[in-house]
């Protein structure tokens, strides 16, 4: 399991290792592409909104890259313009989340479900 984006995401971190997963962090995109190329996480969260580069052209590299494309990823970011969310889907997103609208209990349900279908 992987996240990337702003420091906030220690809160997922923590909840999701309480729940039993392995976390890495990364704090902008580029460490993001490095670490994810390391450690090959089969579940990454990715923000919009990162340092250095951003979610999106992370998420572009990521699916482009034959040895990292077929990792589902969460954007879990609170921007919920339409354009955003069309460029995340379009360019390969399993699911895209605002996160004021789901709780840490919902994200770990979607964080359960995901990798139960991708590692059936």
């Amino acid at each position: 399991f992987f996240s990337s984006g702003r420091k906030y995401f220690n809160v997922y971190r923590k909840y999701l290792e309480t729940q039993g997963y392995q976390v890495e962090n990364a704090y902008d995109g580029e460490e993001g592409f490095k670490k994810i190329k390391e450690f090959a996480p089969h579940l990454i969260l990715l923000d919009v909104v990162m340092p250095k580069k951003d979610g999106i052209t992370l998420l572009k590299e990521i699916k482009k890259d034959s040895k990292t494309a077929s990792i589902p990823i969460i954007m879990l970011t609170v921007l919920k313009t339409s354009e955003t969310i069309s460029e995340a889907i379009a360019s390969g997103i399993t699911h895209y989340l605002v996160k004021t609208d789901y709780s840490l209990e919902e994200l770990g349900s979607k964080v359960e479900e995901l990798l139960k279908q991708s590692y059936k």
